[in-house]
């Protein structure tokens, strides 16, 4: 029987995801370098990779694209190196106090008067049962509490990591939970709270470069919630436990 063909087979759940499975890796792993310590050679190194300046294009847009590029072009280290120390680990003006529980857990007191919340707050232990129903933790020769800023970014690249392995291997089950885990982490902890960070860390820091990964973060981290809010469960729903 001829005519118009209305039936078509549908694409297979999760193949989206697939194809951006290692660029979302890469920037999670370029933002958590970033974000854990000042930034090797390296790290300034592949800014200026073409690789990284279309995934730059495609997250941010021609304009932060050069910006960074230029930013990592004249970056001095010694200078990059004061200024994470001002923004992530000195208590004085620059300081961001880059913890979730800090920015999640702000009330107001007896008074009315707002305030932030502490460290090791809930949100803290949520997070670390998170890493924990993952079978991973934070190295404790690092000295970092599980919900820092660059503890957080780096939990999403192991999960992104780990979902490009198992897409390679043919496992698209397995690549499935981790993608559902990604988004329950993202929209429930990282997204929450990282891209207020990111808005402070631009306005404060000294140095052009963390001005301008600050402003590629928050793009990136928005990019990531449209995508998620968007993407329906693949594995049944967004449960952290790695056997699904």
């Amino acid at each position: 029987m001829s005519g118009t063909t209305v039936i078509v087979e549908r694409e297979p759940v999760g193949e989206p995801m697939r194809e951006v499975a290692p660029a979302r890796a890469a920037c999670y792993g370029w933002l958590a370098a970033l974000f854990k310590g000042p930034p090797p050679p390296a790290l300034l190194e592949w800014v200026v990779n073409p690789d990284f300046r279309v995934v730059a294009f495609e997250v941010a847009g021609a304009e932060l694209s050069a910006e960074l590029v230029a930013a990592a072009s004249e970056a001095d280290l010694d200078e990059l190196r004061w200024d994470y120390n001002n923004l992530f680990l000195v208590p004085a003006g620059q300081y961001l106090t880059p913890y979730e529980s800090v920015y999640r857990g702000r009330h107001r007191d007896a008074r009315g008067k707002a305030r932030l919340g502490g460290l090791n707050g809930p949100e803290t232990a949520e997070v670390a049962r998170f890493y924990r129903a993952w079978e991973v933790e934070v190295d404790q020769d690092r000295r970092l509490l599980p919900d820092f800023a660059g503890v957080e970014l780096d939990f999403l690249r192991l999960l992104a990591a780990r979902e490009v392995k198992a897409w390679e291997a043919g496992d698209a089950a397995g690549a499935r939970r981790l993608v559902d885990a990604q988004r329950t982490f993202l929209l429930d902890h990282a997204g929450r709270w990282l891209p207020e960070l990111c808005g402070k860390m631009a306005a404060l820091a000294g140095q052009p470069l963390y001005a301008a990964v600050a402003r590629f973060a928050r793009s990136f981290l928005a990019l990531e919630e449209a995508t998620f809010r968007d993407l329906p469960p693949l594995a049944g729903g967004g449960s952290p436990d790695p056997a699904g």
